[in-house]
């Protein structure tokens, strides 16, 4: 599965879980499950314990996936997944993600700061929050998008 890095990342416990699953299916029937399978057992158990559908939480996932492959785009190199600005980024995307579908806007002190100093991570982060918002067909907040430069400007340091 191309997005199974962040599945294992944004569920880290339904992935565990789901990991132990493919090893009993694997045991009592001596069928033998690829690792992908842990990544749709997950999102499975996820959206079970969320009380979401499959699909909400799959398209969220492939959003975020696609997301990072953008950031990853913009930046001109590739994100070291088991970095911890990596599960940052997913976690903040993910939250966000959350927070733009349910309509609750946090508020950002430093969002003039941020788009005074950080002015490459801001220009990115407001490409990533047109990609989103037409993904779900919603508007970002500025401060959103304030918080997310914080996040790719990490990215843009580490280069």
């Amino acid at each position: 599965m191309i997005f199974n890095q962040e599945i294992s990342a944004l569920y880290k416990d339904d992935y565990k879980i789901a990991l132990k699953a493919i090893n009993i299916i694997s045991d009592r029937l001596n069928i033998k499950l690829p690792e992908d399978e842990a990544g749709f057992i997950a999102l499975h158990l996820h959206a079970a314990f969320e009380n979401s559908g499959v699909s909400v939480t799959m398209k969220n996932t492939r959003l975020v996936s696609e997301l990072v492959r953008n950031i990853e785009n913009m930046i001109d190199r590739k994100i070291e997944t088991d970095s911890i600005d990596y599960l940052r980024l997913i976690t903040h995307l993910k939250f966000a993600i959350d927070r733009i579908e349910r309509g609750m806007p946090i508020s950002n002190e430093l969002l003039l700061q941020i788009k005074r100093k950080f002015k490459k991570a801001y220009k990115i982060a407001t490409n990533v929050a047109k990609l989103i918002g037409n993904s779900l067909d919603k508007d970002v907040p500025e401060d959103e998008i304030g918080y997310l430069a914080i996040h790719i400007q990490r990215l843009i340091n580490d280069e």
